[in-house]
């Protein structure tokens, strides 16, 4: 039986971390992301990034989740002064998550 790919054994947060990071390089960059996640703590190879944001890239512009993962609604969360972005798995169905979102800002002052 072969390796648990690198992508399926970090947390969560380290996970949306790679993911955003991809984003941000627009799926590209890999040596610059190699050593941002590494003063992260976050060990990848180039390769197996790569390997990763090839998914992400077609996830993204399918519109879908990743393979990996629990959660089948992917949330991305972009603070527009910083832009860092955050990205979220959730098993609440899309239109679960709109219709709070819509909530919170029907309920803000």
């Amino acid at each position: 039986m072969g390796r648990l790919h690198t992508f399926t054994q970090l947390s969560d947060e380290d996970r949306a971390k790679v993911d955003s990071l991809l984003r941000k390089n627009r799926y590209g960059r890999f040596e610059t992301c190699v050593a941002e996640l590494a003063a992260a703590g976050i060990k990848f190879s180039r390769s197996a990034l790569h390997r990763h944001a090839q998914q992400l890239k077609i996830a993204d512009r399918a519109g879908t989740v990743p393979s990996h993962g629990d959660g089948h609604t992917l949330v991305t969360i972009t603070d527009l002064a910083t832009n860092q972005a955050v990205t979220l798995r959730t098993n609440a169905r899309p239109e679960d998550v709109a219709a709070s979102l819509a909530a919170l800002k029907s309920n803000a002052p």
